[in-house]
């Protein structure tokens, strides 16, 4: 999947007095040769103060109309990238504000240029909401030129909706790249192979496991005809395949597909690396779902000391290790031993991820339900239930109706809702 680029390079050279209210990239305001030296140096604070001065005399003359409408435009995206790359998120959104407000006053509405300049003020806009808009118009401009660059645009969306766990709102975006990768590239080409495992993926944040599962055999079927035998995407398959049959119950033929990912990993990585972690995880859980609870902690424990020690890959990484070994304690009843873990998996993910998403939900109800199963501290208990039945609500409210996205979203979170309950029974009866 293709990421977001950086603004494209644009042309400067010298304003032209009398100009049309449009005016050729060509025929902009240039920019001082000492604020490109400057930023290229890395002296992007510095630069940027001397691009203010020439953005004021630029705005000036184009007030007086002594130059065309958009003659600032590369000015102000460039003041904008700027002020990003010292952390001046409040002068970046003012910036390209500006520039999106003088492309839009002086350009044709399916200018390039214009859905440039939307896409960068997205891209600094802080509301998901507002961000979301702007790159909406950005990929409404670049859809109807049929430009390539709408697929990096639907790239900056994904990435804002993943972080935000809006799954259903990103599914549209990852239909939409999946038809242009055939389209282009054929069915069979490895490329759509990768887009059909981010919609299946999608497709299982969301429940819809059924529906995610012959996406990723389909995608499994296009990296063994067009990769070699170890080639890591195969691994990588393999793990999601049996990981989505564990989600449909399907066990005991998920193991050896775990088993032969994991085995690739070992023979083709160096000891130690996070994707070996990855698939002794995914065969663990596989054991838990098959009883054999003694084989699965002690696979649990070596994947989270891999973790632990490979130092990289972020706190949620560590944390989703953390919070499998609990599991498995508290599935042994073990309820003393896995509450510090269920604690520990809490707190990196508030620290890795947004509030409001699904794994810190989780994380919440698992360290409730720890302490209700062991009688212990049960108002915390409550406590916690009820900050997750509250996050729910919120998931729930994100549904314009009570559809069957919004039932599948109910019954993930059912356990929330009947824990709540439990641990209030259970706090007036210790009472």
């Amino acid at each position: 999947m293709t990421g977001r680029g950086k603004p494209r390079a644009l042309l400067f050279a010298a304003c032209a007095v009398g100009a049309p209210l449009s005016a050729t990239a060509a025929d902009r305001w240039r920019l001082p040769p000492e604020v490109r030296t400057l930023a290229q140096l890395g002296g992007n604070r510095e630069a940027l103060m001397r691009l203010e001065t020439e953005i004021r005399r630029c705005e000036t003359a184009r007030a007086t109309r002594q130059v065309a409408g958009d003659a600032c435009l590369d000015l102000l995206v460039t003041g904008a990238t700027l002020a990003q790359r010292i952390g001046g998120r409040r002068a970046a959104e003012g910036f390209a504000r500006r520039a999106a407000a003088a492309a839009d006053a002086a350009l044709p509405e399916a200018h390039a240029d214009r859905a440039l300049a939307h896409r960068l003020f997205g891209s600094v806009l802080a509301p998901d909401a507002a961000a979301l808009a702007e790159y909406r118009i950005a990929l409404n401009i670049y859809v109807a030129a049929g430009a390539a660059a709408q697929d990096n645009v639907r790239g900056d969306m994904l990435r804002l909706l993943d972080a935000k766990a809006r799954y259903r709102e990103g599914e549209r975006l990852r239909r939409e790249l999946l038809d242009r990768s055939i389209a282009a590239k054929g069915p069979d080409h490895p490329d759509v192979a990768a887009d059909l495992t981010n919609l299946a993926i999608n497709l299982s944040a969301q429940g819809r496991e059924a529906e995610a599962h012959p996406l990723l055999v389909r995608a499994l079927a296009i990296y063994e005809k067009a990769l070699p035998p170890a080639h890591p995407y195969i691994a990588l398959l393999l793990t999601n395949v049996g990981a989505s049959l564990i989600a449909l119950d399907r066990a005991a033929e998920a193991l050896p597909v775990l088993q032969r990912a994991l085995t690739l990993r070992e023979a083709n990585l160096p000891a130690g690396h996070m994707d070996i972690a990855v698939a002794m995880g995914a065969v663990a859980n596989a054991l838990v779902k098959l009883d054999r609870l003694a084989e699965a902690e002690a696979l649990h424990r070596r994947a989270l000391d891999l973790r632990r020690a490979a130092g990289s890959g972020g706190a949620a990484t560590v944390a989703n290790a953390v919070l499998n070994l609990a599991n498995v304690l508290r599935l042994q009843a073990r309820y003393a031993d896995a509450e510090p873990l269920y604690r520990e998996a809490r707190d990196l993910y508030a620290r890795a991820l947004l509030p409001g998403h699904p794994l810190r939900l989780n994380a919440d109800w698992s360290l409730a339900a720890v302490l209700l199963d062991g009688r212990v501290k049960l108002a915390e208990s409550r406590s916690l239930f009820r900050r997750a039945a509250l996050d729910a609500r919120a998931r729930l409210a994100t549904y314009p109706d009570f559809g069957a996205g919004a039932v599948r979203e109910l019954g993930t979170w059912r356990n929330v809702f009947v824990g709540e309950v439990r641990a209030a029974w259970a706090l007036g009866g210790a009472r």
